[in-house]
């Protein structure tokens, strides 16, 4: 499994362009070709054709053509189990879920995987946000760590119990 690992790089990353300005007033972008990668696993390189906006024949533009480049890594995916941090708990009474920790499905590039554990994830539920007569609480993603790709409850809720101290 390959995966674009950040953000594809186009140079020059911009284009100057001469001309009247009735005409280079109303341009907002330029388009490239399409650039079609298929099975890719490796870091790629490619050149691609500017598409001109139609009625600029009296503007010249700088670059005719730009090289699309991006990294590519080998990703996978780890399962971490992370407990439920419960905020805005009536004073004199705590909340106890169930289950206490939830499943957290994190998709990386391999070398980061390795080096990420259960800590770097947080998973709140807020009880002030509950229906009470349902005994279930919302979770949500409180921290996540950086340079993944994906970050997924596999449950996105939790039954719980409200006791007084």
């Amino acid at each position: 499994n390959y995966i674009l690992d950040g953000k594809m790089t186009l140079v020059p990353d911009s284009v100057t362009v001469k001309g009247p300005s009735s005409e280079i007033d109303t341009i907002k972008e330029i388009m490239t070709v399409p650039v079609r990668l298929v099975n890719v696993s490796d870091s790629f390189e490619r050149e691609a054709a500017l598409v001109f906006p139609k009625g600029l024949e009296n503007s010249v533009f700088s670059d005719a053509r730009v090289s699309v480049s991006g990294k590519v890594a080998r990703f996978s995916e780890k399962v971490f189990e992370v407990p439920v941090q419960v905020l805005n708990i009536p004073e004199g009474y705590q909340v106890k879920t169930f289950p206490s920790s939830v499943t957290v499905l994190c998709k990386a590039s391999i070398d980061r995987l390795k080096t990420i554990s259960a800590s770097d994830f947080g998973v709140e539920a807020d009880y002030g946000k509950s229906k009470d007569a349902n005994n279930t609480l919302f979770l949500l993603i409180s921290k996540r760590p950086e340079n993944v790709y994906d970050v997924r409850l596999q449950e996105n809720r939790v039954n719980f119990v409200l006791e007084q101290r």
